[in-house]
């Protein structure tokens, strides 16, 4: 068939186009925007547009079939064309019904877990060498694709309820009618398009309607929702689960098979082991046995983003999540607390879908946080104004969620900066998000993370100003001297920063580089002859960084008219020896008075420094805010 896919670069488009080209089918595809991954996979296939954007002369008359992606508008030019010439127009989710039509369709459903499920079965079925096509969410390993066409018997299906196509306002899972469904539970999402829950509700229940008699129903027992629409609707005979029993042991999942019999499992967390249950009852209807089940899912490892591990080592651990419902962040708080009691955990959650950035819906998200020890939120401005929703303050933010150690971000740079400085030994990292934190490599910042923890490093004592104060003097030889005979400050400035750079070193104790130099005051005139005295000392540390504070003193060679000339603050970053790459460095005491307030006026230089570099925006300049404000 000739086929032409309008929006391709989607997620699941660009896996149709790819499994659609196996199957031998001539293809073309159009889409205003392609990013990464689908773009790379696309190129590689020879399937990439050659140019970007809408063009209605790219549908003839000789093309079989329109296959739509939700990322098109109504208006769209291709599709105007192609329902002027009448050509046959297909949802992907009508397609996916259209090619399994005549096979045994399960299908997944339900407000979260759905892409764990389905994966759970596909490993199943694949472990077990049994033939299948198959439509999933995420990549998953073993599988080249997240979409499979052939003439296999079987289909497994995730069951999305948003909507179909810019044409077909339905939900997707109201196409599939299937053999063999699951309702994971119901949980109010996607509040752009079901403006109350019980417009969200009555999707289920329209999925109930589209069972025949004959078809198996697998539902969540304990979601009093779920059971509800079951009560109401036509379904005989449903088949309840509340998930396997397990045990956390030593950081290990032990489940306990139905014949009491117990095995261990590379996943963990309760709502995995629901999720499991499900999957088992849907392998049991496709006629697979409990021995070739457990023995499938002790090489289970979960899907991408569905609590991943990015990095770890013995004492700690970074995972990843496509949580971002209330419902998955508290499930998957609660997992990643409960299978590691013994750790700090913090858990960050980025608000990017329309719901998560509703002032409206962040009601919903009370209590979703509260097994972490310290809740991070963060949310771009960007994204609000770009989905063009209402602005949210983060006020609004700590209200709802309810959390006593919440802390709000909106700042790519601080959200990486504060990530770093909040991972210590024995301290799990949950990152949540259907979005990418601003664009951070999270597999990058995690094993970064990890690597931190890889030498043990002896405890750093705090130091004394003093006990790393630099003095040096020079003197001033014509060669140094500009016409008028005065210093030049290109000179001055280097031996300032030899200076600095040996009280900071000594201060790490370790190589240092200059990394800004602020404040710079050239006050009186140096002259050949002089004799200058430069002291510097560190006012504070950071992280990995210390500011020092140099000043310049010049006489004459008799020692007379003696005067303070010039002063300057830098800042230098300790290194590790090997790698070169930043270091923790120790901590300063003040002792004096003069020192506690350079060591207190650090922070506001600091934050001066990050402005002037783009690194911090003006209105989260804490320190700076505080000189102007009045506390109440």
């Amino acid at each position: 068939m000739k086929i032409h896919l309008i929006a391709v670069g989607g997620a699941v488009m660009h896996n149709i186009a790819l499994a659609l080209q196996k199957n031998g089918h001539e293809l073309s595809g159009s889409d205003d925007e392609i990013y990464d991954p689908s773009r790379t996979r696309l190129q590689k296939a020879g399937l990439l547009p050659s140019k970007m954007g809408w063009n209605p002369e790219r549908i003839t008359s000789d093309l079989d079939l329109i296959i739509l992606g939700m990322h098109a508008r109504p208006n769209n030019p291709e599709l105007l064309r192609a329902q002027e010439l009448n050509l046959p127009i297909y949802s992907f989710p009508e397609y996916f019904y259209h090619h399994a039509k005549d096979k045994k369709r399960v299908v997944v459903a339900g407000s979260h877990g759905k892409t764990t499920t389905t994966s759970m079965i596909m490993h199943v079925l694949k472990h077990q060498n049994i033939d299948f096509d198959y439509a999933v969410g995420a990549q998953l390993e073993g599988f080249e694709n997240m979409v499979r066409f052939s003439d296999s018997p079987i289909m497994v299906i995730e069951g999305d309820e948003y909507l179909s196509s810019p044409i077909d306002r339905r939900p997707k899972f109201l196409h599939y009618k299937p053999d063999i469904a699951i309702i994971t539970g119901i949980a109010w999402d996607h509040i752009n398009v079901f403006k109350t829950f019980e417009d969200y509700k009555k999707q289920f229940a329209l999925l109930l309607e589209t069972l025949a008699s004959n078809a198996t129903l697998i539902a969540y027992e304990e979601d009093e929702v779920l059971n509800e629409i079951i009560e109401e609707s036509k379904v005989k005979h449903p088949v309840f689960y509340r998930g396997f029993e397990f045990e956390n042991r030593d950081g290990k999942t032990i489940l306990v098979r139905p014949d009491k019999s117990e095995i261990e499992i590379p996943i963990f967390g309760k709502h995995n082991l629901q999720n499991l249950e499900a999957a088992y009852w849907a392998c049991h209807a496709l006629g697979i046995d409990d021995d070739a089940f457990f023995s499938a899912v002790q090489t289970f490892k979960g899907a991408a983003k569905r609590l991943q591990r990015l990095a770890y080592d013995k004492e700690s651990e970074v995972y990843q999540d496509f949580a971002h419902a209330p419902s998955k962040v508290k499930a998957t708080v609660s997992a990643m607390k409960a299978q590691f009691p013994q750790r700090k955990l913090v858990a960050y959650l980025e608000l990017h879908t329309f719901s998560s950035l509703n002032k409206n819906f962040l009601s919903q998200y009370e209590g979703a946080m509260n097994a972490a020890d310290l809740a991070v939120v963060y949310f771009s401005e960007h994204t609000l104004k770009m989905k063009k929703l209402p602005p949210i303050t983060k006020n609004d933010i700590q209200e709802n969620f309810k959390h006593p150690n919440l802390i709000v971000l909106s700042d790519e740079a601080n959200f990486t900066t504060f990530v770093r400085q909040n991972f210590q030994a024995k301290t799990n990292v949950l990152w949540m998000s259907s979005g990418t934190f601003g664009g951070t490599n999270l597999a990058q910042l995690a094993q970064e993370l990890i690597d931190t923890n890889k030498k043990v490093k002896p405890k750093m004592e705090e130091k004394k100003v003093v006990e790393s104060k630099t003095i040096m003097t020079e003197m001033i030889m014509p060669n140094d001297t500009n016409p008028l005979g005065n210093l030049m400050g290109g000179n001055l400035l280097r031996w300032m920063d030899i200076v600095g750079g040996i009280c900071a070193g000594k201060h790490c104790e370790a190589h240092v580089v200059t990394v800004s130099v602020d404040h710079v005051s050239f006050q009186k005139p140096i002259r050949v002859g002089d004799v200058i005295t430069i002291e510097a000392k560190v006012t504070r540390a950071f992280n990995t960084s210390v500011e020092v504070y140099v000043e310049v003193f010049a006489a004459n060679v008799k020692g007379k008219d003696n005067r303070r000339c010039n002063d300057a603050y830098f800042t230098f970053v300790g290194l590790e020896d090997e790698t070169m790459k930043p270091k923790p460095v120790p901590k300063v005491i003040p002792l004096t008075k003069e020192e506690q307030t350079m060591h207190d006026g650090a922070l506001r230089r600091r934050e001066m420094r990050l402005i002037l570099g783009g690194r911090l925006k003006p209105e989260n300049a804490t320190e700076i805010k505080s000189l102007f404000v009045e506390n109440n």
